[in-house]
């Protein structure tokens, strides 16, 4: 009989104040939602932004329905639908340009089974029994960032500016790549289009081979893929609760603020909104 129960907590936050992530971690499941900041300004929600609006819609629409029997990629479809259907009327037929999209990662524990899906790019750490450490990141939307940063330096070269304001010039660049979402040529992300499912990474593992499991959204992955304060090992010993998620972050945003025209470490924004969720096995 276990005598351990499943440890789990989720963290979230924004150095702005309206965060337009949103994740939540119980005891068979958990998810990271990062919300596409709205590139072409278009605002018809009540809140903060659009992208804020379906990060909080997706959330809540998971916590009703990942503890159900269908299978992740219908549920994550069926939100796709519901959410669409929701944004329409909001928009009352206006032409929409951009619409908000997010990023999606999760785990949900089936049996003796955990799937794991991943759409975007947020990063799932999985650490096992043995000890090996897995990352599971979709890398078709690195892909487009790393056009978008070509381009930045292109700009910043030809005339002798900061990584930040290089990239405020461009902007035309980043919003010509959004228009490729949910495309070959470009990456795919939840918005509207359930077809975008399909090319989700979507892996099952035998729950008994599994310590730990952490999701990151990108904003978090910072700490460890931009300004490689540790590696994998590392992050998983460095973090243990909630209040660890919190020293980290301002470990983090500390140097990201001495940093803020990103020119040693390059990145689109001063600071991104930051999240995770930690799990734990109980075997």
């Amino acid at each position: 009989m276990n005598s351990k129960k499943s440890k789990y907590f989720s963290f979230s936050k924004s150095y702005i104040g309206h965060n337009e992530d949103s994740c939540f971690a119980c005891k068979n499941w958990g998810f990271v939602i990062d919300g596409a900041t709205g590139l072409s300004g278009e605002h018809y929600t009540h809140y903060h932004s659009d992208a804020q609006w379906l990060a909080k819609k997706v959330s809540k629409y998971l916590k009703k329905y990942l503890s159900e029997n269908n299978s992740i990629k219908d549920i994550v479809k069926n939100c796709i639908v519901f959410t669409t259907k929701q944004y329409d009327n909001v928009v009352k037929g206006r032409k929409i340009y951009d619409r908000p999209s997010c990023c999606l990662s999760l785990f949900r524990v089936e049996n003796d089974k955990i799937s794991l899906f991943n759409i975007g790019d947020c990063t799932i750490l999985i650490k096992y029994i043995n000890g090996n450490i897995e990352k599971i990141k979709n890398k078709d939307l690195c892909k487009i960032d790393k056009n978008s940063h070509e381009a930045v330096i292109k700009y910043k070269k030809e005339h002798d500016t900061t990584y930040l304001q290089a990239k405020k010039s461009v902007k035309t660049v980043f919003l010509k790549n959004r228009m490729l979402k949910n495309t070959p040529e470009g990456y795919y992300i939840f918005c509207d289009d359930v077809s975008a499912v399909e090319h989700a990474i979507l892996k099952t593992i035998d729950k008994n081979d599994v310590d730990k499991i952490i999701i990151v959204s990108d904003g978090f992955s910072q700490y460890f893929d931009t300004f490689k304060f540790c590696d994998y090992q590392s992050f998983f010993d460095l973090l243990k609760s909630k209040n660890d998620a919190k020293q980290l972050y301002n470990h983090l945003l500390e140097s990201q603020l001495l940093d803020n025209e990103c020119e040693n470490f390059n990145r689109f924004k001063v600071s991104d909104d930051a999240s995770l969720i930690y799990w734990e096995n109980n075997i």
